[in-house]
């Protein structure tokens, strides 16, 4: 059980899975090994019987955490050259840059 600070964010747990992974996909920095098999065998806790997934283990389903956990489980991990190292460099950024004097992403 969460401690009182985290009572309100009891629901949320999928939406914290996926925030973390995908942080961390995006930073060039994926969870692997352990800690991913962790993050799987904690969203196939939050699965209900019935289909769908609630915000923590034993919660309803909804659309918003089923939402979550299956893009948790489909963030990328940046693909590996063949000496073992990342083809993406956690400095570069998500976008590519407007070419100097172009106005800003809009979307």
């Amino acid at each position: 059980m969460a401690g009182k600070g985290f009572t309100a964010l009891d629901a949320s747990r999928t939406w914290i899975v996926y925030w973390i992974t995908h942080g961390l996909a995006l930073l060039g920095d994926p969870l692997e090994g352990d800690d991913a098999r962790k993050c799987v065998a904690f969203l196939a806790r939050c699965q209900d019987a019935s289909g769908g997934f609630g915000g923590g283990p034993g919660q309803l389903p909804h659309l918003a955490p089923t939402y979550a956990t299956v893009s948790a489980l489909l963030t990328p991990s940046p693909p590996r050259t063949p000496g073992g190292s990342r083809s993406a460099s956690p400095r570069e950024p998500p976008l590519p840059r407007p070419p100097s004097g172009a106005a800003p992403y809009s979307f």
